[in-house]
């Protein structure tokens, strides 16, 4: 059974007044992305004396952030609904890179069971490779999650 530790969080704090502040500290990053989602699989493989795997645990680290405005409770009813309504379809896109990685590698540890041990790891090294593969498609089906609404309407004061 996979083990998944979960983290996430704040991505980083924004100090803006207005939603153009906020869009221009984000844009202000050297950073592809304003929301991350990262895994980090880890493998231990038991096997036998002829090098057949018998057993296996896979940990994954996996994480989810998104950035948080410090000054969201000053900003008014509109400003404030736009923000909740960006951050949460960010999340939602982010959200949808974890369960890629549920998909792909949730118990995948007990597929290699009966493999010698050459081509479980080779295995594991591809299913990695395939959930980026997949994660890759998804933003590029989403438009790195702007047909899901992440894009921040900075005219609304």
């Amino acid at each position: 059974m996979t083990t998944w530790n979960q983290s996430g969080g704040d991505f980083a704090e924004l100090w803006g007044d207005t939603l153009q502040d906020l869009y221009d500290e984000m844009s202000g990053w050297s950073l592809d992305e304003v929301g991350r989602c990262t895994w980090h699989p880890s493998l231990n493989l038991s096997w036998d004396d002829n090098h057949v795997v018998t057993g296996g645990t896979l940990t994954v680290d996996i994480e989810v952030l998104v950035p948080a405005w410090a000054k969201r409770s000053d900003a008014n009813d509109a400003v404030r609904g736009e923000w909740d309504r960006w951050s949460a379809a960010l999340l939602t896109h982010e959200m949808g890179h974890s369960d890629l990685a549920y998909q792909y590698l949730d118990n995948f540890e007990g597929t290699l069971v009966g493999m010698h041990d050459d081509s479980a790891w080779a295995a594991f090294e591809q299913i990695k490779a395939d959930l980026q593969t997949a994660s890759d498609a998804y933003d590029s089906s989403t438009n790195h999650g702007i047909t899901q609404g992440t894009t921040l309407d900075i005219s609304i004061t």
